[in-house]
């Protein structure tokens, strides 16, 4: 696994991992998700990997629609999560 993409999973483990202490007091959901492969950057070829448009163009679009405040909430270890607001 290449350096940029192993980094990247153990990134998104570890906000997994942390995220259910935050949550729970434990890592039982962590566990959980380890074993079922929701963790793309170990398991997907690259290939595979959905490829949206880019964060800033996506962005873009939204307030050429006329919608108000677009914003992005969340951005961790290659996801995103944005919104609008009319």
């Amino acid at each position: 696994m290449k350096r940029k993409r192993l980094t990247a999973a153990q990134a998104w483990d570890e906000a997994v991992r942390v995220r259910s202490l935050e949550l729970d007091g434990n890592t039982q959901a962590y566990e959980l998700f380890l074993p079922e492969g929701w963790n793309t950057f170990n398991y997907l070829d690259p290939e595979d990997i959905d490829k949206p448009f880019p964060l800033v163009d996506q962005l873009k679009w939204l307030k050429q629609t006329g919608i108000g405040e677009v914003n992005v909430h969340l951005m961790l270890t290659g996801h995103e999560v944005g919104g609008c607001k009319r």
